[in-house]
């Protein structure tokens, strides 16, 4: 699922955009006692960066997950 939104890093607003796939938990066996399924999903990423409108996502390349990580928590992980 893709995204927009804005976060705070280091004092300054980035515009971001991103892509966002849900944590779905696996269970290790079903009611019947089948096999279960792994987890799945829980991806989070960052495709685009920008301040202004200048895109920025190269120049901070280094620096996304952490911007990634600081969006989540400014948004308590809803998207």
């Amino acid at each position: 699922m893709k995204g927009e939104g804005t976060v705070k890093y280091w004092g300054v607003e980035i515009d971001i955009e991103y892509w966002h796939e849900p944590f779905v938990r696996g269970r290790m066996y079903m009611d019947n006692g089948d096999p279960g399924y792994p987890d799945e999903g829980g991806e989070f990423y960052i495709e685009k960066a920008t301040i202004g409108n200048q895109d920025v996502t190269e120049l901070l390349e280094d620096k996304l997950e952490n911007i990634a990580i600081a969006y989540c928590e400014q948004n308590d992980g809803e998207f």
